[in-house]
């Protein structure tokens, strides 16, 4: 979830910039690399559990 909302955040990111607004570009980036930053530990912990069925 955080990976998908953070390349969705990226794409954002083109329009804005074209329409000058670079300080949403700025945090919108910024957010994007939190949430993939947060991503990579979350799916590494999961990966730590197996499935119970």
């Amino acid at each position: 979830m955080p990976l998908g909302t953070a390349a969705v955040t990226f794409a954002i990111c083109g329009p804005a910039h074209a329409l000058g607004h670079t300080d949403f570009v700025f945090y919108a980036v910024l957010v994007g690399l939190v949430l993939s930053a947060v991503a990579v530990p979350l799916g590494m912990i999961g990966l730590r559990h197996p499935e119970e069925q």
